[in-house]
């Protein structure tokens, strides 16, 4: 199979070659050529025969503003033409430390491709592409492996120094439909005591992978669990058997969902995931072992506490609109068109067709009454005012008046 970069990106292979170096195509643009056919706009390539970082920073700054990662890492960026490259030198990883920065790095100008493939995680990960001969290189059997539908580690020993690798695992394996093999999963087991080393940031995204990328979201949390490795979540891990299969339902259910705004798909998924939850407390703890960003969290509880509401919810426009000030009504019918409870189904479709009606389906109700619309008709501003406009928003919720002139009419007669 021949294998192409993108024609715009010639230039740069050709003045690498030009200057003796040999790039070889890896990571996961190689990888899901030959998985999911998808072309990915992250390309990485490594580079044989360099003799400095300085060196080739000096190349590659003709075409782009280059960017070294980290230190030591030999790892340059470079984003040309919509697309983002990473650059890397061959190297080998050893674990000295705990936490994904304690890391032995050595670079190398001569290394074989094999010996530098085996720091990768799985053997789907490992093979590259030589541009320069134009041959694939494969030595872990990343082929076999891909065609038999199999995820399996590369190196037993380089595999357990990054605990991250678990929750790769269950991604990979979702995401493409993958069977883990058992050795992986006894290996994994192993692991789990060394996850609590990994930042927050780290996981969120795996676990945000699995949610947007995955066909069944299922398949990993079920891999997690099978892995001993759910109780990294104490939350799900609690969950009776009931709930927690009807929780993975409704997330491989709404996975299948076209949502375009992928921020709201997440902030859905996420919801889901924590319905089940006994209180808002649990909910917080989960969110936050996961992610700081207050307003994800905020938004996970509205949709949490609008939820946990609808058993005893009365449908008229008084209460959609008091709901319109806490959620997003369209929101909440988008997470409960996934329940497994036709009722619920029905009653938010209810809801969000009323909300249309009364223009509050994605925003809430405006005040009709402000602060300005008192200091017109003469009142002084006072500590009063906001009792004031809440007493004339009340009202105007409950239909009393619906135009400004109904709203001052309204205020002289109260």
């Amino acid at each position: 199979m021949n294998i192409t970069l993108p024609p715009s990106l010639k230039p740069i292979i050709d003045v690498l070659i030009a200057h003796d170096i040999r790039p070889v195509l890896v990571g996961g643009y190689l990888r899901d050529i030959f998985i999911s056919q998808s072309i990915s706009k992250d390309i990485d390539i490594e580079l044989y025969n360099v003799n400095s970082i300085e060196q080739l920073n000096s190349i590659l700054e003709t075409f782009a503003k280059p960017y070294e990662v980290g230190k030591n890492f030999g790892v340059i960026k470079l984003n040309f033409n919509s697309y983002d490259i990473d650059f890397s030198l061959p190297r080998t990883e050893n674990k000295t430390a705990k936490g994904h920065r304690g890391f032995d790095i050595t670079t190398y100008k001569e290394i074989g491709f094999k010996e530098a493939a085996l720091r990768r995680d799985f053997t789907i990960n490992s093979m590259g592409y030589d541009l320069l001969n134009n041959t694939l290189l494969d030595p872990y059997n990343a082929l076999e492996d891909i065609e038999n539908k199999i995820l399996t580690y590369v190196d037993k020993k380089s595999f357990i120094q990054d605990p991250l690798r678990v929750f790769r695992a269950i991604s990979f394996t979702a995401r493409f439909n993958l069977t883990c093999k058992d050795e992986l999963i006894t290996l994994c087991k192993t692991m789990y005591p060394s996850l609590k080393e990994l930042a927050k940031e780290r996981v969120f995204q795996e676990i945000k992978k699995l949610l947007l990328l995955s066909k069944k979201p299922s398949i990993g949390f079920r891999l997690l669990q099978k892995m001993d490795s759910l109780k990294y979540f104490p939350s799900l891990y609690l969950l009776k058997d009931v709930e927690y299969n009807s929780t993975l339902q409704m997330l491989d259910d709404l996975a299948k969902k076209s949502v375009e705004d992928e921020s709201l798909k997440l902030r859905l998924m996420f919801a889901l995931l924590v319905l089940c939850f006994k209180d808002e407390a649990s909910v917080i703890t989960f969110i936050i072992s996961l992610n700081d960003d207050k307003k994800f969290l905020q938004s996970i509880l509205s949709l949490y506490r609008a939820y946990k509401i609808l058993n005893d919810f009365k449908i008229d426009d008084y209460n959609i609109q008091k709901l319109a000030l806490h959620v997003k009504i369209d929101e909440l019918a988008m997470l409960c068109s996934v329940n497994l409870n036709i009722e619920v189904q029905n009653m938010t479709k209810d809801i969000l067709n009323r909300a249309k009606a009364l223009h509050v389906s994605h925003k809430a109700p405006e005040m009709i009454l402000k602060g300005q619309n008192l200091i017109d008709i003469g009142l002084n501003p006072s500590k009063e005012f906001s009792k004031l406009l809440n007493q004339a928003f009340e009202a105007q919720l409950k239909g009393e008046f619906t135009t400004l002139e109904e709203a001052k009419q309204w205020l002289i007669n109260n």
